[in-house]
Parts: structure tokens; sequence; C-alpha cells
């Protein structure tokens, strides 16, 4: 009976977490595909490819100021609320800090780096997500479960770069414009949250500086970090090597299905992130019903992005051209290479969470290491071989790889997670 009302009460925090989660993420992801489309048609395809680069450099650079905070964070705090405003405290601050060393350091680099006046400002105006982000506080909210109020912070987040963006790029000189309303439209949000977050959870932020607290933070969440970097690295591999091999024009063509592919993916992660703190709490109190949930969450997942790539695949055509225009027919093919990543990336993702809430971060690190070796290997020789098709298909292939790997060590811990005595050890 006992198990029985848990379950319950479990299903109706994960759909609760997840219809905010819709709400918010559903809106942004929404705001970041018609953004994609009004930025690729408006900037065009060269200047779209050097858009998305500086992007891409920055998210690079966001993993390392992160240092696993986001998803330590939620963790750290789904079991143990009643030290959220120490625990909240200490890597909010921790986090400022080190966007503020990064963001310096990038800026420096920038300006010694022999590239066009116009290049460097878009790279450095990207950049500047370093500092707006640094005290975003959606992880507290999330380890919390105050998931309706991240979504307000999204809405305000997306709303602002959308508006803004329709208000004031509307001509190929506007790329630099583009990244720096691209990074302020963060700060909106990140003001706006950290000043209610404690009227909102009654965790009150005051910085605390306190570099031991923080060296035993970094010493768990750098695992969180070696795997989103590793992810980040792989996702867009691709995209450099096009840049290494061929040029800002092949980017554009490669990045303008890409982004939208990886808007859909990103939507996608709102379903894991609503099951994450019930996760976490489930492999500390009730393992039974953290393997029971992890199944749920794979077969959700699936259900949901196999019918996206068959949708892509069948209309494919007609998807690209209404989007992005005549400019981009190249990029069909790619388009419907790349849509099958939905189905394949979602299944990672329930994987991927559930590694993490069981404290199994370091093993997912070496599946996502050996994920970057591999299109480390095939990327290049595709590219080189087949062009910009080539780097999609190098994509697909490496993430088959890699999911097939999770899925075979996952089932083998859940063989010891039900082991009699397993929960004593």
């Amino acid at each position: 009976m006992g198990s029985g009302l848990g379950s319950f009460f479990s299903e109706r925090r994960v759909a609760s977490n997840f219809l905010w989660s819709l709400l918010g993420e559903g809106v942004s992801k929404g705001v970041i595909f018609i953004t994609n489309v009004h930025l690729a048609r408006v900037l065009g395809v060269s200047n779209f490819g050097v858009f998305s680069v500086a992007q891409i450099i920055t998210l690079y650079l966001w993993v390392m100021v992160d240092i696993g905070i986001g998803m330590y964070g939620i963790r750290e705090i789904a079991r143990s609320r009643g030290d959220a405003e120490s625990i909240a405290n200490a890597l909010i601050t921790l986090r400022v800090v080190s966007g503020l060393a990064f963001f310096s350091i990038y800026s420096g680099v920038l300006f010694m780096v022999d590239m066009p006046f116009e290049a460097r400002l878009v790279y450095l105006f990207s950049g500047l997500y370093l500092l707006t982000n640094s005290f975003y506080p959606d992880w507290v909210l999330k380890g919390l479960e105050k998931f309706k109020f991240i979504a307000v912070g999204s809405f305000i987040t997306s709303g602002v770069f959308l508006a803004s963006v329709l208000v004031f790029v509307d001509d190929p000189a506007d790329t630099a414009l583009a990244a720096l309303l691209s990074s302020l439209s963060f700060l909106c949000g990140s003001l706006t949250l950290i000043l209610a977050l404690k009227r909102i959870t009654g965790v009150r932020f005051r910085p605390a500086f306190q570099p031991g607290l923080w060296l035993h933070h970094i010493r768990e969440s750098v695992y969180f970090t070696i795997s989103g970097g590793f992810f980040l690295l792989y996702i867009f591999i691709p995209v450099l090597l096009i840049q290494l091999f061929m040029t800002s024009y092949e980017v554009g063509l490669f990045s303008a299905p890409y982004r939208i592919i990886l808007a859909a993916c990103s939507a996608g992660y709102l379903i894991p992130t609503a099951f994450y703190p019930v996760l976490s709490e489930h492999f500390v109190r009730d393992r039974k019903a953290f393997l029971s949930t992890q199944r749920r969450l794979r077969s959700v997942m699936l259900a949901i992005g196999t019918p996206i790539g068959a949708v892509g695949t069948i209309w494919g055509t007609a998807l690209v051209i209404f989007l992005f225009g005549d400019q981009y027919e190249e990029s069909v093919g790619i388009f419907k290479t790349l849509v099958w990543l939905v189905p394949l990336i979602y299944a990672r993702y329930s994987y991927g969470n559930s590694f993490s809430a069981a404290g199994l971060q370091r093993l997912h690190n070496l599946i996502s290491m050996s994920g970057v070796l591999v299109i480390s290997v095939l990327g290049p020789a595709l590219v080189l071989a087949r062009g910009v098709a080539g780097a999609a298909e190098a994509m697909i292939a490496t993430e088959v790889i890699t999911v097939a790997a999770l899925s075979y060590i996952f089932h083998i811990k859940i063989k010891r997670l039900i082991e009699p005595g397993y929960a004593a050890n």
C-alpha cells in the first residue's frame, strides 16, 4: 500500500514538474526556433555561419564556467532541502566568480587574435552570456521543484530576445547586434529570478565567498562538467570540422537545420528534467522505484522522439524551404538525416539523467568521452569524403553507438541495484 501511494505521489510530482517545464521550456524553445529561422533568413548563409560558430564557442566556455553546478546543485538540493540556502549561496557565488574570470580571459584572447572587427564583436557579444547567465538560479528552483517559477523566467528571457530581434535585426550587418541581444536577454531573466528567489523559495541569496567550501563542491560537480563538456564537444564537432575544412557558407548551410534539430532536442530535455529530482530522491530512498521511474522515462522519450524523426523525413523538403527559403535548398538532405538525432538524443537523455541521479556520472563521462573519440575519427573522414552531408551522417552513426553503449552499461548496473543487500553497501 505504502509503495503504491509513493508511486502515485511520485507520478503526480513528475506530472506537475513536466507541465510547468512544458510551459516554460516549450515557450523558450519555440522562441529559439522562431529566432533561428528569422536570423538564418535575415543574416544570410555566411553571416549566420559566423553567428553559429560564436555561439558554439560560448557554449564550450559555459561548460567551464558552470563547473557542473547546474546538475550537481539540483541533485544536492533535492537530497538536502533543509540546507538549500547554504548550497545555493555558495554555488551561485562560485558560478558568478567563474563567469567573470572566464569572460575576462576570453575578451583578452579575442583582442589578441587577428580577425575582422565585425567578427570580433560577434564573438565578444556572444561571450557576454558567460556573465548574464552565471547568476540565473533555475537550478535552485528545479531542486526545490518550483517549476512554475522557472516558466516565468524562461518566458521573460525568451520574450525579450524574440521581441528585440524582430524589431532591431533586419540586415546582415546586424550580426553583432543579434549576438548582443541574445546575451542581454538572459540578463533580464536572471535579474527577475534572483530578485524573487526569497519570495519564491524562502532562500535568501547572499554572496558566500568560501573557497574551502567551493573546492568541496567542485570535487563533486566537476564530473558533471566533464559529462556536459563531452556532450557539447561531441554535438558541435561537425560544425567546427566544416569551419575547418570548408567555409562559413557551408557552416551556415549545416547550422540552419542543425540548430532547429538541436532546439527540438533541447525542448525534449524538459521531460528528464522533470523526472530528475524524483529519480535522485528515489535512488536514496527506494531503489525499485528508481528503476521503474527510469523505465517510464525511457518509454516516454522514445514515444515522443520517433514520430518526430518520421515526420521530418517525410516532409523535410517542404519544411526547410518554408522555414529558410530557397537559399537553403542545399540543406534539405542534411535536415532529413539530422532529424533522426531527435529520438536518439531523447534516448540518451533517459539514460544520462539516470546515471547522474544514481551518482554514476563518472561512468557516464567515460561513455561520453568514447562518443567524442568516435566522431573525432568518423567526422573528418566523412566531411572530407562527402562534405556537409558527411557531417550529418557522422552525427547519426556516433549517436547510435553512444546510445547503445549507455543502454548496455546501465542495464548491467540495474542487476547490481536490485541485488539483496546492495543498499547497505
